[in-house]
């Protein structure tokens, strides 16, 4: 699962000094779309992001992906 992968990257006898700078991380395929949180979020409070619901278009991932890293939506995000 990728949202453990990106806890356990976190801890100091891995990665830890990479997440230093990082604001938002994210975890995703196509089947399940997007999940996203910050460093330090606990695996079950991640969020689901759903968008577009009535879209059943594959590339889940790629869709929401783009629709999430606008720079509008990414500046939202981090200030509000």
């Amino acid at each position: 699962d990728g949202i453990r992968q990106l806890i356990s990257n976190q801890s100091a006898e891995f990665n830890a000094w990479f997440f230093s700078t990082v604001q938002l991380v994210f975890a995703g395929n196509d089947s399940e779309g997007l999940q996203y949180g910050s460093i330090g979020t606990e695996e079950k409070m991640f969020l689901r992001w759903e968008e577009d619901q009535n879209d059943n278009a594959d590339l889940k991932l790629d869709k929401y992906l783009q629709k999430m890293c606008r720079k509008e939506r990414l500046l939202e995000l981090i200030h509000d």
